[in-house]
């Protein structure tokens, strides 16, 4: 890794979370057939829903050579992607499969991992341990997925499947070798020779752990400390917490909204329901909440975390709602970041009520007053104040690193 030199600025190693949604712009603009297609597969993408429309041919993806369509973008080290999905119609082969998948290359006897959901409904980890040789594969118990989640860390490999909600458990794993640099994305794969069937793909989300360069002028990393971009020119958040022996710390974000929590009457698969304010106060789990709320409510309407999930100030790319925990660590913290918003030039803390991640049941949602420390659920549907925050680790380097 190649480290940038700013005179008078702190550097630090960073590994934060960077969330690609497809909101703002198609996550994928690569697509083709692998493999000998007798029929060419398309890709279009639906700015206003999210939503990618795969249509793909090819005999099978399976065996020792693969024929299908794929749409990806080229990545490097951990990651996880997850979508809704599902086919068109029931039309065709049995054996008909869509999916996510990370493959070594575009050759059609490439490595390979996947999830792959069938016509007929099995769902399972496909996966190919070495090029030109035999697909092998993991069925789970998840019947017609239309949730599904394919991570890789290191060269472990697992999935999360589940129907009509968001998936929460791993159901299969495999340790395989596998290159640094890699494709990922979605496929379609007709199972049949002259024809291409077609499968919607919304909600996409990737999520790596890349390393890069943190930029404070403050000469040291400290609570109210102003960071930069990435790179390292204008004002991006505030540390709010920071702590020198773990190197773990938050910063907030320069910007502030007003939005709803959500949608009422939905209950949140993967979110605590909290019935006190003593217990909702002790959730640190905003990230975790924040992609649960993304995922499951879409993109349809504004909400106060999608406005944290899809922000991207100094480049950053993985905000998200704090939880009741976290944003009253920041309401502790309210004098010296306010100190540091006005030395910015932005808006200093609101003194009223904003929302937190913290679900109370499918009407309800934690929100805390900064005027004074207030705790209190609210109707989902009310109009609040909203702050993003993004956590990080830092380590300094060493001197000849520089």
């Amino acid at each position: 890794m190649n480290l940038l030199f700013f005179p008078n600025k702190l550097f630090a190693l960073l590994f934060p979370v960077f969330l690609l949604s497809p909101t703002d712009n198609v996550l994928f603009k690569h697509s083709g057939d692998v493999g000998n297609c007798k029929i060419k597969g398309s890709m279009s993408y639906n700015k206003s829903t999210g939503t990618y429309t795969v249509a793909g041919g090819g005999e099978n993806l399976w065996a020792q050579a693969d024929e299908f369509f794929m749409v990806w973008k080229k990545e490097i080290g951990d990651i996880s992607i997850s979508s809704t999905l599902a086919f068109e119609n029931k039309e065709g082969n049995t054996h008909k499969k869509m999916g996510l998948m990370i493959r070594e290359s575009q050759a059609a006897d490439a490595r390979y991992v996947d999830v792959a959901v069938h016509g007929d409904g099995l769902t399972s980890l496909q996966y190919r341990t070495e090029t030109g040789g035999i697909t092998r594969e993991i069925t789970v118990l998840t019947k017609a997925a239309d949730h599904v989640v394919l991570t890789r860390n290191g060269n472990k490999f697992t999935i999360k499947t589940a129907t009509g909600e968001y998936p929460r458990q791993t159901t299969a794993e495999i340790k395989m070798d596998f290159p640094d640099t890699y494709y990922i994305g979605l496929f379609v794969c007709a199972h049949e020779a002259g024809v291409a069937r077609t499968a919607y793909f919304s909600d996409v989300v990737c999520q790596k752990q890349p390393v890069s360069v943190l930029h404070t002028s403050s000469g040291e990393i400290q609570e109210g400390s102003v960071i930069y971009d990435i790179e390292g020119k204008t004002p991006a958040g505030i540390v709010f917490q920071y702590n020198a022996a773990t190197g773990h710390g938050y910063m907030v974000s320069l910007e502030e909204t007003q939005a709803q929590w959500g949608e009422t009457g939905i209950n949140l698969t993967g979110l605590a329901d909290h019935i006190n304010s003593a217990v909702a106060g002790k959730e640190f789990t905003g990230n975790a909440n924040t992609l649960s709320a993304v995922a499951q409510l879409g993109t349809k309407t504004n909400y106060a975390a999608r406005w944290c999930h899809e922000l991207r100030a100094g480049g950053y790319e993985d905000w998200y709602l704090p939880s009741c925990g976290e944003l009253n660590m920041l309401l502790t913290k309210r004098a010296v970041v306010n100190n540091a918003l006005q030395k910015t030039g932005a808006q200093r803390l609101s003194n009223a009520w904003h929302w937190s991640s913290s679900e109370g049941n499918d009407l309800q949602a934690w929100s805390i007053n900064l005027a004074g420390g207030d705790i209190y659920s609210a109707d989902k549907s009310e109009l609040k104040c909203v702050r993003a925050i993004r956590a990080f680790w830092q380590a300094l380097p060493a001197a000849g690193n520089l």
